[in-house]
């Protein structure tokens, strides 16, 4: 019979190790690129993929707080010489066997696991008129609400053939007014539909004008959102909130996988980019928009203070750094008295001096003279009843 691949020479190892080093190209200039915005970004390595795995897999031993267990081999398919000749590679695993220790009962629009009930939704429509800059942030505060809700969210972006995309919007741009030249009796076609040709025609045009002016590619965008809740009340109640964040993000719609929750649920995990079940095409300038990259403040180029955020990580800081290209440095600090505001700001200024900046203090009462004073410089007694020129 026929061989399923019908190109046999892409499965030789050299083919499959031009392919890794591609990979590994594109993951360096993503860890590149999110590096110079001060993300900090890493390769998943196996016991990652275990480990996410396991989260996803068991939310109630997630909710105990039991760690993953250590994933083994069970069997193989080859001999020891074969492995030890060939790589071991060839040995096979069974992860699912051991990563997956809860059972999952698939019903109508809804997973239920144990006493816990979960939701995969899917993106169903894109914004109108393109995506705007932090798009997802209106879902970000559904976690920072007053009552948070607990969600995964997976986004898949394939970048396309380009030739090939590029190939077929041309004749979808074309196809219209070729349709007409050869059917003549579509020319008595409504206003309705002239409009909606018009449209697509100019959001094809829009399209090849970004894709000529930017660094931007045609891809393929999948977003799957997982939520979960104790009661299916509950669970309604999370869907409904999900869907009106999704909605402030330019009117985009969310889908409730009614009779594909399991199969939804499955294309989240990782490795699962291939088996998607929506599929959007748009720039990918619009699908990085979706992809929720945040990482705590790093600080100033320059560090004049080392300070700590709510969490315990640290970060640089300088008043005077000029680095983000505004040259104007205003401030006010606003806090009950004895709360520490002297304090800090003496501390500021102390790290300030350090780094060698000049520093002037303008102080209605004398606080800051022994500080003066102790830098060697000249305090003058101000009230108000003294002229400031």
């Amino acid at each position: 019979g026929r061989l399923l691949h019908g190109k046999t020479s892409a499965l030789t190892r050299a083919e499959h190790e031009r392919g890794l080093a591609r990979l590994g190209q594109l993951r360096d200039r993503i860890v590149a690129r999110l590096g110079s915005a001060g993300i900090p970004a890493r390769e998943l390595d196996l016991e990652d993929v275990w480990r996410v795995h396991h989260l996803l897999l068991n939310p109630g031993r997630t909710r105990q707080g039991l760690p993953p267990p250590r994933v083994r081999l069970r069997d193989t398919l080859w001999a020891d010489a074969t492995l030890q000749r060939e790589g071991r590679d060839l040995a096979e695993y069974t992860e699912a066997e051991q990563l997956a220790h809860e059972d999952l009962e698939e019903g109508r629009g809804h997973l239920r696991q144990g006493g816990l009930f979960r939701r995969v939704c899917t993106l169903k429509v894109l914004p109108e008129g393109g995506t705007s800059y932090f798009a997802t942030e209106p879902l970000l505060g559904l976690a920072s609400a007053a009552s948070p809700l607990p969600y995964t969210l997976s986004v898949t972006v394939h970048v396309r053939a380009q030739r090939a995309a590029r190939w077929l919007l041309n004749n979808q741009h074309a196809l219209v007014q070729s349709l007409r030249q050869v059917m003549p009796f579509l020319e008595r076609q409504t206003a309705e539909q002239e409009e909606a040709d018009r449209s697509k025609q100019e959001a094809i045009r829009g399209l090849f004008e970004e894709l000529s002016s930017m660094s931007s590619k045609i891809v393929a965008l999948s977003v799957s959102l997982l939520l979960e809740g104790d009661t299916l009340d509950g669970l309604d109640a999370a869907t409904e909130a999900a869907r009106s964040a999704f909605a402030s993000a330019g009117n985009s719609e969310l889908l409730d996988e009614e009779v594909t929750q399991l199969p939804a649920f499955l294309s989240m995990l990782p490795g699962a980019g291939r088996y998607q079940l929506r599929r959007k095409g748009c720039t990918s300038r619009n699908a990085a928009d979706f992809l929720p990259v945040y990482a705590p403040w790093r600080g100033t180029a320059r560090a004049a203070s080392l300070l700590l955020t709510p969490t315990g990580d640290a970060f640089r800081f300088d008043l005077f750094d000029k680095s983000s290209g505004v040259n104007a440095h205003h401030g006010i600090v606003v806090a009950s008295t004895g709360s520490g505001k002297s304090v800090t700001l003496g501390a500021l200024t102390l790290d300030a001096r350090a780094a060698g900046v000049e520093a002037i203090l303008i102080d209605s009462g004398k606080s800051w003279a022994p500080l003066t004073e102790l830098l060697g410089g000249v305090h003058i007694a101000v009230d108000l009843a003294t002229s400031i020129s």
